[in-house]
């Protein structure tokens, strides 16, 4: 089951127009964990296995007009990525149950006019780095899905940072373009990021849903099943 996390939400809330209700934003923010908690709770107690938090409001602390925007409205950054990492941890805190949890810098795609092709977009840029060590080491969930697939991302080296008790699942394969990516192509990558991670600490998924972004069209669903092929492949090819 996925969940969108609490630092997305409350990037989303117009908390100054709610102070008679709540006294600031992390006041929200800790509201918010504490319904999702009761959510994974029960999502739990029915069977769920694993729990999957959408974080893509974690992208924002190293997108500079992001920033700005925190900024301009009385916001310490750095407080907010300490205070919003505290609220996802409470959301899984004593979960019996697989945690994971996503970032990525937007999904979604517009068509070419020229040329009818279609083109991805996006809505944040920045590398990991400024935030991997604090990110990696203090979020408690144990499998951390992360946008790779553009050199928006940046490089692996900030994966040197995880803890040996997590797992990466390298989001390689794009969701954004009907090109599929070649199982050469993609070993040389995992290749590269196992210069800063163990390869058993590491996993390989598409960078994000097919259908995560609203508006533009979708990747075909026999280029979608081909890239879940390549996945498969490429998965038994490194890890056995």
């Amino acid at each position: 089951m996925t969940l969108i996390g609490p630092d997305r939400v409350a990037q989303r809330f117009d908390w100054q127009a709610s102070l008679d209700v709540y006294a600031d934003l992390d006041d929200f923010r800790k509201h918010v964990a504490e319904i999702q908690r009761e959510m994974v709770r029960q999502l739990v107690e029915a069977g769920c296995p694993y729990v999957h938090i959408d974080a893509p409001g974690y992208t924002a602390y190293v997108d500079e007009p992001s920033l700005a925007t925190m900024r301009s409205r009385g916001e310490d950054p750095a407080e907010n990525l300490t205070l919003s990492i505290a609220a996802d941890n409470r959301v899984i805190e004593g979960v019996e149950a697989t945690c994971g949890i996503h970032l990525c810098r937007g999904n979604s795609r517009a068509i070419d006019p020229a040329t009818g092709r279609m083109l991805p977009q996006w809505h944040r840029e920045g590398h990991y780095d400024d935030i991997a060590e604090q990110l990696f080491t203090q979020l408690n969930h144990k499998r951390l899905m992360l946008e790779y697939d553009s050199e928006r991302a940046g490089s692996f080296e900030p994966l040197r940072f995880v803890p040996k008790d997590k797992i990466v699942v390298l989001g390689l394969v794009t969701t954004k373009s009907t090109d599929v990516e070649t199982m050469d192509d993609l070993k040389r990558r995992i290749d590269e990021a196992s210069r800063y991670i163990d390869g058993d600490q590491l996993a390989l998924s598409p960078q994000c849903g097919f259908a995560s972004g609203g508006g533009g069209e979708t990747v075909p669903e026999d280029v979608q099943w081909r890239k879940l092929d390549v996945i498969l492949e490429t998965a038994s090819r490194v890890w056995g």
